[in-house]
């Protein structure tokens, strides 16, 4: 299975609706399309993460540099929607910190 990725705007937010493996093989997708919000200086950044199946440390690793980078330009950086084994991928790692998750998308856009 690959990885879709639709992206989408909510006021200020861009919402990125992620589906399929954030795996090895396609993490490079999303990291791509990351590097280009943040060459646009966009600072609100949303992952809808309910439609991930497999994430593996390369996904993880996407998400992470995502939401350091985004920060250390002054914005934020969330996930909507983690499926469960994800979530507890992120708690294992120590990285809850590091990754602001919502359990839905209404509160994570209400969070900007």
């Amino acid at each position: 299975m690959s990885l879709q990725i639709n992206k989408r705007e909510v006021g200020q937010v861009v919402l990125l609706e992620v589906s399929g493996h954030l795996s090895s093989e396609f993490a490079g997708q999303l990291q791509s399309v990351l590097g280009h919000l943040a060459a646009e200086g966009r600072k609100e950044i949303l992952v809808d993460c309910r439609g991930l199946g497999k994430v593996d440390s390369r996904g993880l690793g996407v998400l992470v540099r995502g939401s350091v980078s985004t920060a250390q330009h002054g914005g934020k950086f969330k996930l909507a929607s983690p499926p469960p084994k994800l979530r507890e991928l992120i708690e294992l790692t120590g990285l809850a910190p590091v990754l602001d998750c919502y359990d839905d998308i209404g509160l994570a856009l209400s969070s900007f």
